[in-house]
């Protein structure tokens, strides 16, 4: 399968400041009393004075009298004290070479940060580098296999292992590649035992790699896989017990690792416990949710922070594992429903959380103090997004760069009042294996989408004669059967994704032919031309609407007040944020 998507030919970046915008001084008066006194002292002076002419004396008496005299001083003493409210926001800085998503980003030892693979319309393996200190990008040396949804690792020597994925032909791999700074070159290294995509890839505390779960081509798979850097080979390790795609896993302080989440038919709340030293998965608390494309953070007092996720519909709830007790509590929700987005451990501890999908593409970002258990929102991003990375930078900023984001002219409007976001179905439905690309059409005011899929030849073929024993596809193009099965196949991803009954296409026509630039049904960055798409198989559209249906939809139809308009998804480029100096500034 090839998850053809649409591109922004931009690739904007920016940077978060932070400015004072109040000071209050405060006077304080301090009152010192002084009192002085003095004693009252009376002397009396008697003087006799003979007279020797008579007999008479006199007598004089004089009393000095010393008042007492209290002296009162008052010292007033003014204290200033400066508030200052740091006002955050995100600054565009250098635009990435090639607009991209399903990528990864590490920061390397040298402070710049890789960008590698991901997918624009068709999977990548170009990679580039940005250099924080002239805010630019360059191209470094490609990947061998271009791929998407796989997974990365820094390892202890520098380099960067990146393991399995989409490759451009939508094959799943097993193959593995390494990165080295120093020389700017990716080189293979031992193959995977088991190809997979949308699993995880965690370095132990030994220095070794454990991979887990994954996809593979219908289903979920359990087993784990040991790569040791030293003899660049991989072993099978002990198996999860539950099969799951879509999860998290953590190294925790003691060096073990916590798998949560995922799905395997359904979501999961199932958490187990791995232990490198006897290499074997045992089961701890389970989530109080289930979840998938969430996040997973540890904190710097080793607990475990699980935010947002997907589970029918996105959440914004969030709990905490305690590794000492093996248990969850739950924590303060987010101030919005996410999943698809990034969570980073600041300096200072507190969590970072960014962008994502909820009711539509966000652009919205907040952070989580564990000392208090409280969300702060922050300055918005200047572009919603999600599917992106978030990278904190060696001087303290944090750099977002590319995913998905928002665009109102790609929204249709049901009958029932409700609106699509046609591209964000689009990108779930290109999930599916068979699917090379799609496009999803609604009539004006009509009751329902309808689904045009350009099939994976390759993948098509498999899913025939897997299930219908046919080795050419295309004689059950217009087998009822066969696109009744597809397009269950469809509901069901949509489903899982989150992706509302309204929204879910109810009628599917597979077309026998792929599209290219050269075709004209899509852009050089493979951006469909809907108009284009719609001239050329208007006759399928109309059959599809108005004559023998391929898929009756009346019993899916639901009536339901129209949700606040859900803009499409873009993938753009980057920005960063620098937060103020008790945040994460640590080089100030």
């Amino acid at each position: 399968m090839s998850e053809t998507t649409t591109i922004l030919p931009s690739t904007t970046t920016s940077v978060l400041t932070t400015t004072t915008i109040t000071t209050t001084t405060t006077t304080t008066a301090t009152a010192s009393l002084t009192t002085t006194t003095a004693t009252t002292t009376t002397t009396t002076i008697t003087t006799t004075t003979a007279v020797t002419v008579s007999t008479t004396a006199t007598t004089t008496s004089t009393t000095i009298t010393t008042t007492t005299t209290e002296v009162t001083s008052l010292t007033t003493t003014t204290t200033t004290t400066t508030t200052t409210t740091q006002q955050l926001e995100w600054i565009n800085t250098g635009s990435m070479i090639q607009a991209r998503t399903g990528h990864i980003a590490f920061v390397l030892e040298n402070g710049k940060v890789l960008v590698t693979g991901g997918q624009s319309g068709d999977r990548l393996n170009s990679t580039e580098l940005y250099d924080p200190s002239i805010g630019m990008w360059t191209s470094t040396g490609s990947m061998i296999d271009a791929r998407s949804d796989f997974a990365a690792s820094i390892l202890t020597n520098g380099k960067v292992l990146v393991t399995g994925g989409h490759n451009a032909d939508g094959d799943y791999l097993n193959s593995t590649e390494l990165y080295d700074s120093t020389t700017g070159m990716w080189t293979a290294t031992g193959d995977l035992n088991n190809a997979r995509f949308d699993h995880t890839a965690s370095v132990l505390t030994n220095g070794r790699v454990l991979v887990t779960g994954g996809y593979y081509y219908d289903h979920r798979i359990n087993s784990s896989e040991l790569y040791d850097p030293v003899t660049e080979m991989w072993t099978t390790t002990g198996s999860l017990n539950d099969a799951r795609s879509g999860h998290t896993a953590s190294v925790l302080t003691n060096g073990n690792v916590l798998v949560t989440g995922g799905y395997n038919h359904n979501q999961l709340k199932s958490v187990e416990l791995y232990d490198p030293v006897t290499e074997i998965w045992t089961t701890t608390d389970s989530m109080i949710d289930a979840r998938e494309y969430h996040r997973a953070s540890v904190l710097t007092n080793g607990k475990v922070l699980v935010t947002g996720g997907l589970n029918a519909h996105a959440l914004k709830n969030c709990i905490l594992y305690d590794p000492s007790t093996e248990t969850w509590t739950n924590t303060t929700d987010m101030h919005h429903v996410r999943w698809g987005h990034t969570a980073s451990v600041l300096t200072n501890g507190q969590v970072l959380v960014t962008g994502g999908s909820g009711s539509s593409y966000l652009n919205n970002a907040e952070l989580y103090d564990p000392l208090t258990a409280t969300w702060t929102t922050i300055a918005h991003m200047n572009h919603a997004r999600s599917g992106h990375t978030a990278s904190i930078l060696t001087n303290g900023r944090v750099l977002v760069t590319a995913g998905f984001n928002d665009r109102k002219k790609d929204l249709v409007k049901l009958r029932s009042g409700e609106y699509v976001s046609l591209s964000k179905v689009e990108m779930v439905v290109n999930k599916f294996s068979i699917v090379e690309n799609s496009c999803l059409y609604a009539a004006p005011s009509a009751e329902y989408t309808i689904l045009l899929i350009s099939p994976n030849q390759k993948e098509i073929t498999n899913y025939a004669q897997r299930n219908f024993g046919e080795k050419q596809w295309q004689n059950l193009i217009d087998d009822e059967k066969f696109n009744d099965m597809i397009i269950k196949n469809v509901q069901d991803i949509c489903k899982k994704n989150g992706i509302e009954k309204f929204e879910t296409p109810q009628r599917i026509k597979i077309v026998n032919e792929s599209w290219t630039p050269e075709t004209g049904l899509v852009t050089d960055a493979f951006k469909l031309k809907r108009k284009a798409i719609e001239l050329k198989y208007k006759d399928y559209i109309q059959q599809l609407y108005y004559e023998k249906p391929i898929h009756e939809p009346t019993k899916r139809r639901t009536s339901r007040v129209a949700p606040e308009p859900q803009p499409q998804q873009q993938p753009i480029a980057i920005e960063t944020i620098e937060l103020s100096n008790n945040v994460i500034n640590k080089n100030r």
